[in-house]
């Protein structure tokens, strides 16, 4: 195990440069960080910096620590077999964090930052330590132990059973299935509350009231379209796009379910075309756009392999609307787009459902945007409003309910500076059954890109 400093220093040079300080942290595959300076633990933790954002230190001092003197904690099987955490409140938390790092596969010398396929967790990892920082200030004492999960479930398992520190009361992460399975395994065996933050599957665990899904599931951000699209156009206005002979044409079904609870019955229209005909010469959605009302569209694929064919429908819609209004409903993906144009967001009317959104324009937002500039030199990313927001909402539940805070999910109302949560169980069968299979948060905005920024709408 490595010790280092927990905050991030500015470095001379590049602005980014000094978030590879994070990456490198992480390179151990362990790194620890407190919002308590002191947790009683035994552990090998670091200090925070009482005034870090005055440092001007440029490197980092390593330290290695001997095993023989400070041994790797290690979990006693036979009581981890017989153990149930005990409920109401601590003086002191702990939290684990697996965070997809690969730092088996960092490339340190990149010339350009943005090129780094874990930018974005080293992001969300110093939006973590805002949030430890202001949980301090705040009374809370929250000690963070953090993992690279390296996107192999084996590593992870072998983290749960060997490293792992005995006092653990909620886990946070991982981004791949096979990772979280592991994760919920140990949770639910072990009565550890495990935050999943990135990924949404209804196949992750059962039965598992200790398994709380951050991001909804792919059929909850259709039902929000529906429901939004439903709330300003007539159901004859409204088209599902899909290519034949693929899975769009079976995710129709989602939609048209929520139309008919909400309309007693009625339908919305669907539009199936064939991909070859996105290339060819002749029209595809003239015909279908109205004169005299306007015509929405409702792109289903969510996948990064499909940008590609959404911004070719995107430029034949924008090519064959001519002067008359469109709408356009989609997913994140559509936000996250390379190709897409400030043009194409307006001409159209794009509407995107997201689970997470940033409005970087509110005081807060921006009071958040210059103390991170002044810490490293960099300006944050969605993904740091993100680990901040997570953070935060953990650590704040457990403040307030300790570790009784599962049965209080539903009672947050704040609105962070990303997401608002609306935490619901999902029951295994019916509701009256009482059997709680999994929380979600079912919280869903969709924004539009009005007055040159994009907004939330509802």
């Amino acid at each position: 195990m490595i010790s280092v400093q927990n905050h991030l220093l500015r470095l001379n040079g590049s602005r980014i440069a000094a978030l590879f300080i994070v990456g490198s942290l992480l390179l151990s595959s362990c790194g620890i960080f407190s919002s308590s300076r002191s947790n009683g633990s035994g552990d090998v933790t670091s200090e925070q910096n009482q005034n870090p954002d005055k440092a001007e230190v440029d490197t980092v001092q390593w330290t290695k620590i001997p095993e023989d003197k400070f041994p790797p904690i290690k979990t006693d099987k036979k009581e981890e077999e017989t153990t149930t955490s005990s409920k109401g409140k601590k003086e002191a938390y702990r939290m684990a964090c697996f965070l997809p790092m690969n730092s088996q596969r960092i490339d340190l010398s990149v010339e350009d930052p943005n090129e780094m396929r874990s930018l974005k967790y080293i992001h969300y990892y110093a939006g973590m330590q805002f949030a430890l920082e202001d949980l301090e200030e705040a009374g809370m004492k929250l000690t963070m132990d953090v993992f690279d999960s390296k996107d192999d479930p084996n590593h992870v398992k072998s983290i749960l059973s060997s490293r792992l520190a005995t006092d653990t009361d909620v886990i946070l992460g991982s981004i791949k299935k096979e990772s979280l399975k592991e994760l919920a395994r140990f949770g639910k065996k072990n009565e550890i509350p495990v935050i999943s933050p990135w990924y949404s599957s209804k196949s992750v665990t059962r039965n598992n009231p200790y398994y709380v899904q951050l991001n909804p599931f792919l059929t909850e951000h259709y039902r929000a379209i529906t429901e939004h699209a439903l709330a300003h156009f007539d159901p004859s206005q409204i088209y599902l796009l899909g290519r034949e002979g693929t899975k769009d044409l079976s995710r129709f079904k989602y939609f048209q379910e929520t139309c008919q609870e909400l309309t007693d019955g009625e339908t919305l229209n669907t539009f199936p075309f064939y991909t070859d005909s996105l290339t060819q010469e002749f029209e595809i959605f003239k015909d279908i756009i109205l004169q005299d009302s306007a015509t929405v569209f409702i792109i289903p694929n969510f996948s990064s392999r499909d940008a590609q064919y959404i911004y070719d429908v995107l430029r034949r819609i924008n090519v064959e609307k001519m002067d008359h209004e469109v709408y356009v409903y989609g997913m994140p993906i559509m936000y996250m787009m390379d190709k897409m144009t400030y043009e194409y967001y307006t001409n159209m009317n794009i509407r995107i459902v997201m689970s997470r959104f940033t409005n970087t324009s509110t005081e807060e937002a921006k009071s958040f945007e210059a103390r991170y500039f002044r810490r490293y030199n960099d300006y944050p990313r969605g993904e740091a409003f993100e680990g901040y927001d997570n953070v935060m909402f953990i650590g704040q539940m457990l403040q307030e309910y300790g570790l009784d805070f599962l049965d209080h999910l539903d009672d947050d109302m704040m609105e962070y500076f990303s997401a608002r949560f609306d935490i619901q169980p999902v029951f295994t069968g019916d509701v009256e059954d009482g059997t709680v299979n999994y929380f979600e948060n079912q919280n869903l905005r969709i924004i539009q890109f009005v007055d040159n920024q994009f907004r939330s709408l509802k």
